[in-house]
């Protein structure tokens, strides 16, 4: 395992540096340094209050979550009174640093790292219970999630695999949204923050801004992570040019550095075992380089850390209480010089005064008091919308956590690239500018499906799918989705959607639907006294229908879990009966009623929320010479409760039909996997259907691999119920009782499982999934 987090880890970094890993690596000498700032003055740190001393800098250089250590560094020097009076920071470096920086101390730095899980910071996916529930329904159906855009002629592909989304919002709860500081040589520590321009792949030095976007420039891992724009210069991770920044404290008047390298260093012949590695070894080979070109300018009296970081990847986050303790270590060793520089008790209690006051004069923000609210926006989306889904006036006072839960409810809508903020402070009010980027490989995606369900007892079943989204119709958020299905069950639909509405409480969608696929009919139902009396041997008939639809319906959504809707349709088609010579045109058409509630956090292995899904359908078609309004009634329910990395699920589901016997467009079925485990997918059909079930799943390892996790899971459940033709039939007592044991791993194209499952009679399947159910 620890060797596959190593590989995963160095394709992690591959990813940062892949389209830089065939430029010279003495490139870097012959670079010059850009510097963003705003202001030429010279903020004399000192007052008559300190007494004169060399003036200490303290160097970070990246490494993600190595870039701990940084902290063990730091609580050395707080334990013993060694001061700092400018920091500089790259990548992790930054971050560390900054929030140093800003007047925090170590120990509150360390429970901020605890806090967040930073793998998140790598992943801008909006979580599920948080989407709306067509778009749940979109990403359960269409699982393989490519980011891919396609504009009718040019396929386009994001600037990064990671947007930034994530990373901006933990960095925001990190500096708790510090206002915009015009010079860093304002915060209680002067700081300066390394971050690479793109275009002329030049160092640039970052010393005013927002606090948070400065951070997250210098840790935007190139091809991982989108740049961050800064004063119209497109900004990557800093590590390529400069990635122990010693020469910058040395500008700034440092006197003595001390520098802490937790950079990679290059690996022995031996240990390069794969390509991911190999190529890991190219970018190592940048920064090392960058680094030691900056290591060359310490002096005698300067002071070099070098924790031993071995065994930490850059993304194992999860390590980063060990990488605290090994910087700590680090710095007991270089104790002799250390503490060379420390102040007397008297001294030290001095600068932390000089360093409060300046922390006071900042615009640190409890309560933000919202002055008045701009929205930058390029999208066609109406600003009203936007205005609206976040929910905030001018004079409302909020925290900073609850102002991130407005700003995912706005990325929540999944339209738009990025959706951040900046705050400017006067007078104790706060203006807030929200600032939401279209994708800029928009307005059209492509999303695919692949579904594999085997099963011992039945046929098998396979799909293959695209999907098609023509996203920003109109200023409402209208869109339109084409599907093309090839497989057991094939389709090809198009359907148009759009909100009526500039609170998106009500929406009106139409489509046609045209469907190919199979089904079985079987003559009779399990556990009927009669066939069983007369020794009937249970049967069925293939039927494969084709049909043709269209619909139409008006919804309203109360909640962003919850949608009601009403609609009209009509279907045409034919059915034939394979091997009973039965093929029989059809017209099907009504009105219907759905109700759809979704708070689950993961469709296949979720953990906490329910699901509800009710049908009721109204059909006045004409088949098989019945021409009355049959009515047809499902419900699915399903509720999740979990304690500690155990989860306990409840299952109900019903469904009559009151209509002929062979329906090509309403099928009540049961059979397959926790459906009644053991017999075959829809084994057993009729008029009526009750089943319960009970589940529980164990998470037995997170297989957490960085930027990804693939979750194993292993559980059983238990089932009830049976599937009947009369309603007089329906008991308790003719129910079936069934179970499963299973074992699954949670992938990015849905669950793999293989399972096994018996029921009463000696009716027994094993099933096999690859992607989601059909």
């Amino acid at each position: 395992m620890l060797q596959i987090k190593r590989i995963f880890g160095a394709s992690f970094k591959i990813i940062n540096w892949l389209l830089f890993s065939f430029i010279s690596l003495n490139f870097h000498t012959a670079i010059a340094a850009e510097t963003v700032s705003d202001s030429d003055n010279n903020y004399n740190y000192n007052n008559n209050n300190v007494p004169q001393r060399p003036k200490i800098g303290l160097a970070l250089s990246g490494g993600g979550a190595k870039g701990a250590a940084h902290l063990g560094v730091i609580k050395y020097l707080e334990q013993h009174n060694i001061p700092v009076d400018y920091v500089s920071g790259t990548s992790m470096g930054s971050f560390i640093g900054g929030m140093y920086a800003m007047g925090r101390s170590s120990a509150e730095i360390e429970i901020i790292l605890a806090e967040y899980d930073w793998n998140q910071g790598y992943n801008d996916d909006v979580p599920r219970e948080s989407l709306s529930v067509r778009e749940k329904q979109r990403q359960d159906s269409f699982q393989i999630q490519t980011h891919i855009g396609f504009d009718g002629t040019n396929v386009e592909y994001p600037s990064g695999f990671v947007q930034g989304q994530g990373m901006a919002k933990l960095l925001r709860l990190s500096t708790n949204s510090l206002p915009y500081v015009s010079h860093f040589d304002l915060l209680p520590i002067p700081y300066r923050a390394i971050a690479t321009n793109v275009e002329t792949m030049r160092e640039v030095v970052l010393d005013h801004g927002d606090l948070s976007k400065v951070m997250q420039a210098s840790m935007s891992i190139p091809g991982a992570l989108t740049p961050v724009i800064i004063d119209g210069k497109h900004l990557v991770d800093g590590g390529m040019v400069n990635n122990l920044p010693i020469g910058i404290l040395q500008e700034m008047g440092a006197d003595i550095i001390i520098a802490v390298d937790i950079g990679s260093q290059l690996y022995r012949q031996e240990e390069i075992t794969s390509a991911f590695l190999i190529f890991d070894q190219l970018s190592s080979s940048m920064t090392r380089t960058s680094a030691n070109q900056q290591i060359a300018k310490l002096t005698e009296q300067d002071i070099l850390l070098s924790p031993d970081i071995d065994g930490i990847g850059t993304a194992d986050f999860d390590l980063m209480p060990d990488a605290v303790d090994r910087g700590e270590k680090a710095a007991e060793h270089a104790s002799a010089k250390l503490l060379a520089l420390s102040l007397s008790d008297a001294d030290y209690a001095l600068y932390q005064q000089q360093k409060q006051r300046k922390k006071q004069q900042l615009a640190q923000i409890d309560i933000i008091d919202i002055n008045n609210i701009t929205i930058n926006t390029d999208t066609r989306l109406s600003p009203r919308v936007i205005e609206n889904k976040l929910s905030l006036k001018r004079g409302d006072k909020i925290t900073v956590a609850e102002l991130e839960q407005q700003i995912d409810a706005l990325y929540a809508l999944n339209l738009f690239q990025k959706v951040d903020y900046s705050i400017t402070e006067q007078n104790g009010v706060h203006d807030l500018h929200i600032n939401v980027v279209e994708k800029s490989w928009g307005p059209g995606y492509v999303d695919f499906k692949f579904n594999i369900q085997e099963s011992t007892t039945s046929d098998d079943r396979q799909q293959i799918g695209l999907q098609y989204i023509l996203t920003d119709l109109n200023r409402l958020g209208g869109e339109w989705r084409t599907e093309f299905v090839y497989g057991s069950d094939s389709n090809i639909s198009t359907e148009f959607y759009s909100p009526i509405d500039y609170n998106q409480h009500f929406f009106f969608k139409a489509g046609v639907r045209l469907e190919d696929y199979e089904s079985k009919l079987y003559v009779s139902s399990v556990n009927d006294p009669v066939l069983e009396s007369l020794g009937s041997v249970f049967e069925y008939f293939p039927v494969k229908t084709e049909q043709v639809g269209v619909y139409a319906e008006l919804g309203v959504i109360p909640f962003d879990w919850a949608q009601i809707a009403i609609g009209s349709y009509y279907q045409s088609g034919s059915a034939e009966i394979i091997g009973a010579n039965i093929n029989s045109d059809f017209d099907s058409q009504g009105w219907y009623l759905q109700l759809r509630l979704d708070s689950f956090d993961n469709i296949s292995f979720p953990t906490k929320g329910f699901k509800l899904d009710a049908d009721v359908y109204i059909d006045t078609g004409d088949y098989l010479n019945s021409n009355e309004n049959n009515v047809f009634f499902s419900l699915d329910w399903r509720n999740a409760l979990s304690f500690n990395r155990s989860t306990v699920e409840f299952k109900a589901s019903m469904a009559s039909y009151d209509g002929p016997p062979i329906s090509p467009t309403f099928q009540v079925g049961l059979g397959g996997f926790q459906n009644l485990s053991g017999y075959g997918i829809n084994e057993i059909t009729g008029n009526y259907k009750g089943l319960v079930a009970l589940i529980y799943r164990h998470r037995l390892l997170d297989n957490n691999l960085g930027a990804f996790s693939l979750p194993l899971y292993m559980g059983a459940s238990i089932e009830q119920g049976n599937v009947w033709n009369d309603k007089d039939d329906v008991s308790f007592a003719s129910t079936i009782s069934a179970g499963s044991v299973f074992i699954a791993l949670d992938t990015g194209i849905g669950p793999v499982m293989l399972s096994y499952g018996y029921a009463e009679g000696g009716h027994a399947s094993g099933y096999l999934f690859i992607g989601n159910n059909f």
